[in-house]
């Protein structure tokens, strides 16, 4: 069997150590200079976001050459546009799907049109703006307001394992000029906690490094019996009482390696005490 693939590391002094950089982190075959590459390439760009939903993509794409991201914590997403339809007398109607990531997602926390907010008070765009979510369960079925509007035989995709919106507009001068433009503030990926054996959100960076490490349809797919339990256990439980969160889109076209480096990265800022002290430090946006 395997040698188990542990969280390296022991709580010393209340920070995490790891030779001589304090960071949750772990040694895979294929990462073992992880930390020290991680460090340069991201230092100069990554702040800390358990403060923030900015972490995300806001601009909406339309292109059939997209790569589904990953939406872990919560993070405020544009999407991609893979549907627009107009229907109705002089095309008063407009439909849009709308694709916001891979995997089940939670739940939709508020959404903006033109960057004016629908929750809580719809900001004035009354029956003209509505939208119906789908979480991208693998048993999720055909939106049936876009199918009985535009007819089965134009749409009849289900979309499975994939979370997005369908979009429905009804045209006004006085409130739209043109394609609106669209996002959403969303609690993301539901994560199995391996603590408790439940399926639910979270934003637990430890949760979130098992989710991609261990996930076979969009993550590395390792086997989780090779995971060492009682080392990632204490870890998380770690970092929930230290209040450490992980808010960020994973964009569709990062290479595996790129997105561990994140997630390791993340925590680095966090708890290391050199080359300097980041714990009061912005570091500017990526």
């Amino acid at each position: 069997m395997p040698s188990a693939v542990a969280l390296v590391g022991t709580l010393i002094g209340g920070t995490l150590m790891a030779g001589s950089h304090a960071v949750i982190g772990f040694i895979i075959t294929m990462a073992s200079n992880i930390i020290a590459s991680a460090w340069s390439n991201a230092i100069a760009k990554r702040k800390k976001e358990d403060d923030t939903v900015t972490a995300g993509t806001r601009t909406n794409t339309r292109t059939t050459q997209a790569y589904y991201g990953l939406a872990y914590g919560k993070v405020r997403i544009g999407g991609n546009d893979v549907f627009i339809d107009t229907i109705g007398k002089h095309n008063k109607h407009l439909w849009i799907v709308q694709v916001l990531g891979e995997g089940e997602c939670d739940s939709i926390q508020n959404a903006y049109i033109n960057d004016k907010s629908l929750y809580p008070t719809n900001d004035g765009f009354g029956d003209d703006a509505e939208f119906y979510f789908h979480n991208g369960s693998g048993t999720q079925t055909v939106d049936t307001h876009l199918q009985d509007a535009v007819g089965s035989d134009v749409w009849d995709d289900n979309l499975i394992h994939t979370t997005y919106i369908v979009w429905h507009f009804q045209y006004d001068s006085d409130k739209f000029s043109g394609l609106p433009q669209r996002s959403v503030v969303i609690n993301g990926l539901k994560l199995y906690d391996f603590r408790t054996g439940v399926t639910q959100w979270s934003n637990n960076i430890v949760l979130c490094l098992y989710d991609y490490l261990t996930n076979t349809r969009y993550g590395v797919g390792i086997d989780p019996e090779i995971i060492d339990y009682d080392s990632w256990k204490t870890t998380a439980d770690y970092v929930d009482d230290k209040g450490w969160t992980y808010n960020r889109y994973i964009t569709g076209d990062m290479s595996s390696q790129d997105i561990i480096d994140d997630m390791l990265m993340h925590c680095l800022l966090y708890t290391s005490p050199s080359p300097r002290d980041l714990s009061t430090s912005r570091m500017p946006s990526s």
